[in-house]
C-alpha cells in the first residue's frame, strides 16, 4: 500500500490538470477511510529522501486518522502507537510544517 500512495502522491506532485488531480484524488479518498492506510503512510512520513513525499502522507495520515477515529479509537494500543510515533518523529523533523502536522495528529 505503501507503495500505491508513493505512486499518487508523485502523479498528484507533477500534475497541474485540474482533471488528472481529481481522478487522483477520487484514488486516494478510499485508501484515506480505511485503517490499514495508517502503517503504510508512517512508513512513508518516516523516510528521510523526499520531503515533499512526506508532507503528503502527513495530511493523508491526518485524514484517515480523522476519517477512521471511530474505528481506531476502540483500540489503545493503536493510539498509543501513534501519539509514541508522532512524537518520535516531531523530536528529530527539521521542517517546521511537519512538525506542525505531527502536533495535530496527536492533539
Amino acid at each position: 500500500m505503501a507503495a500505491q500512495f508513493r505512486e499518487l502522491y508523485q502523479a498528484l506532485n507533477s500534475s497541474t490538470e485540474t482533471e488528472l488531480v481529481s481522478q487522483i484524488t477520487n484514488q486516494l479518498i478510499p485508501l484515506y477511510e480505511n485503517p490499514e492506510s495508517i502503517i503504510p503512510l508512517l512508513e512513508l512520513i518516516d523516510q528521510k529522501e523526499d520531503i515533499v513525499l512526506r508532507k503528503y502522507a502527513t495530511v493523508g495520515l491526518s485524514t484517515t486518522i480523522s476519517k477512521c477515529w471511530a474505528t481506531i479509537a476502540n483500540f489503545p494500543e493503536v493510539l498509543n502507537f501513534l501519539k509514541d510515533k508522532s512524537i518520535q518523529l516531531l523530536s528529530i523533523e527539521a521542517d517546521s510544517t511537519l512538525r506542525d502536522n505531527y502536533l495535530n495528529m496527536i492533539s
